[in-house]
């Protein structure tokens, strides 16, 4: 394999291709080659706060893409976690992107009952990350990290009250959106938030 080029600018351009190639691989389901792929996007990254950054990010996503694919669940959950690692806390938007859908897909992974305070910090984190934009997909995302949240805090964490504090999140950020996958969420939330106690007699 050639070694990539010690110029910046060079090797961008070299990594932009190695990424339409994985995005191609990927759609192609030819997972096997796009996981080798994203590793030499890795290897040959760039940091640079900047569009290096991007693709280093892009790739990692890719890469646990690929790999949870390919029924490599170790690999994928390193992958996701190291999105969030090359992203820190940047507030560029493509890469607050790439983070929410990193720590969406290592929640999911997670999520399986056997390590609830691990799905739930990446829950945490996609929420976090995620609630100051306007876009619909990532507004969809905060909902479902919520749902899943407290259902994770009910039924493997025993915690009804944290749940039920979940719950009524949803309500309290999006109800009445007119978004009908929101609404649905919404609804949900509703059934599942907790009833406010009755009154007694003065």
């Amino acid at each position: 394999m050639s070694q990539p080029s010690p110029d910046p600018a060079t090797r961008l351009v070299g990594l932009a291709a190695l990424q339409d190639w994985t995005v191609d691989l990927l759609a192609d389901r030819d997972d096997r080659r796009a996981a080798d792929i994203a590793r030499r996007s890795i290897e040959a990254a760039i940091v640079d706060n900047g569009p290096g950054t991007e693709m280093l990010a892009q790739a990692w996503l890719q890469l646990g893409v690929a790999t949870n694919r390919l029924a490599d669940r170790r690999t994928a959950l390193h992958a996701f976690a190291q999105v969030s690692a090359v992203v820190d806390d940047a507030t560029v938007s493509a890469l607050v992107e790439l983070d929410s859908q990193a720590s969406w897909n290592l929640a999911v992974l997670l999520d399986n009952g056997n390590s609830p305070q691990e799905a739930l910090q990446a829950y945490g984190r996609v929420i976090t990350r995620t609630s100051d934009s306007s876009n619909l997909a990532m507004q969809r995302r905060v909902a479902k990290a919520l749902k899943n949240s407290a259902i994770v805090l009910r039924d493997d964490l025993n915690q009804p009250a944290h749940a039920g504090g979940a719950w009524n999140e949803i309500v309290t950020r999006f109800d009445g959106h007119p978004d009908a996958e929101l609404s649905r969420l919404v609804a949900e939330a509703k059934q599942n938030a907790p009833r406010p106690a009755r009154r007694g007699l003065f």
